[in-house]
């Protein structure tokens, strides 16, 4: 039997992003990232057992299911990614992600929601996070 070692090859740090929005039959593009400040792919599956009487056990796991999680400034602007989720809440998008430049982007669809509003009373700017349900599972894409 042969060991495979696999090296950490090409490691990156989120220190810029690109993240493009297309709507479900729309022919324009939206660049929402300058507002966006966290982006987190998030699978979640099941998992199963049954036991017999004698104690033996068949387990299982389900296929994943994935969570696009964003982190947002709140912008009232009316050009605003918030008032975008907002008024486009429940349709579906496109969205190219692109964490390293020069690297492969991610591109999956997700169905919309609005982002969290609101928050602590100070000095700092007000950010939101917000997550959308995929529809299958971020592709790696080489985007020309």
């Amino acid at each position: 039997m042969t060991t495979v070692a696999h090296e950490v090859v090409n490691p990156y740090t989120l220190k810029t992003a690109r993240v493009l929005f297309k709507l479900a039959g729309s022919a324009d593009t939206d660049d929402f990232s300058k507002p966006i400040s966290d982006i987190t792919f998030t699978p979640t599956s099941q998992s199963g057992s049954w036991t017999g009487c004698t104690g033996n056990v068949i387990s299982e796991q389900g296929i994943a299911t994935w969570v696009a999680g964003f982190g947002l400034a709140q912008d009232l602007d009316d050009d605003s990614f918030m008032l975008w989720l907002l008024e486009h809440e429940g349709e579906k998008a496109q969205v190219t992600a692109t964490l390293k430049s020069g690297a492969k982007a991610f591109v999956f669809t997700v169905t919309l929601t609005p982002a969290t509003i609101g928050g602590a009373v100070g000095p700092n700017p007000l950010s939101s996070t917000v997550s959308f349900p995929m529809d299958g599972k971020p592709v790696p894409t080489v985007i020309p």
